[in-house]
């Protein structure tokens, strides 16, 4: 018997049409289908969310003091001292950078305050101008499908390296801490991923007050 494939390599088949016109069809010895490889989906590129406090609008928010003394609620140059966030909604909505996720300071679960927000906060080491200190875990959050990873810049609140807290990440009720009761003035990063597909909030703070100079969020 001789091989098909020592012929032609394909047999074309031409077959009268009833419009009169003709059809060619060809087998390539396979059944008649040609194989072809296909391409690939390119990955997607990830974009990184981030906020870094000194373009923070303060002028239309409301604040309360959250103090008998040291409160400024004023808002207008861009700095505030023990407050809540008041207004119908209690929170400031604040876009990311590109937008595409808003990252909510709230007054958290269990009536939190702000130690400072300050647009204009001295920047710290690797962190940017601003900050904010919320005195609560869950007040500074985002919620957006995973997976993401989110990336923290803090430091301590005042001139001093603080021994009696902890900054966290908190994403969909699993928390990452940094290191175990210090927060140093000199700043530091803590990162905490999520690979998961659900839509979650990420909380961003600590076991006390931490100033928190830049949040980014990377999916």
């Amino acid at each position: 018997m001789k091989n098909r494939s020592g012929f032609i390599g394909l047999a074309c088949l031409l077959v009268l049409t009833i419009g009169g016109g003709y059809l060619v069809s060809c087998d390539n010895g396979n059944g008649g289908d040609s194989s072809s490889e296909s391409t690939p989906t390119p990955t997607p590129t990830p974009t990184t969310y981030a906020w870094s406090f000194s373009d923070l609008d303060l002028s239309a928010v409301t604040f309360v003091a959250a103090a008998e003394t040291g409160s400024d609620t004023d808002g207008s140059d861009g700095s505030v001292a023990k407050v809540t966030v008041g207004g119908t909604d209690s929170v400031i909505r604040y876009d990311s950078i590109p937008t595409g996720i808003q990252l909510i300071l709230s007054n958290g679960s269990s009536s939190g305050s702000y130690n400072k927000i300050n647009t204009a906060q001295s920047a710290k080491g690797e962190g940017s101008v601003g900050a904010v200190e919320p005195s609560k875990a869950d007040m500074v959050y985002a919620e957006l499908a995973g997976p993401f990873t989110a990336k923290m810049f803090y430091a301590a609140n005042s001139s001093t390296d603080k021994s009696d807290r902890t900054a966290q990440i908190t994403v969909n009720g699993t928390t990452t801490f940094g290191p175990e009761n210090s927060v140093p003035v000199a700043g530091a990063w803590l990162e905490a991923s999520y690979t998961g597909t659900d839509t979650v909030k990420v909380y961003f703070g600590g076991t006390n007050v931490v100033r928190i100079h830049d949040i980014s969020i990377t999916k």
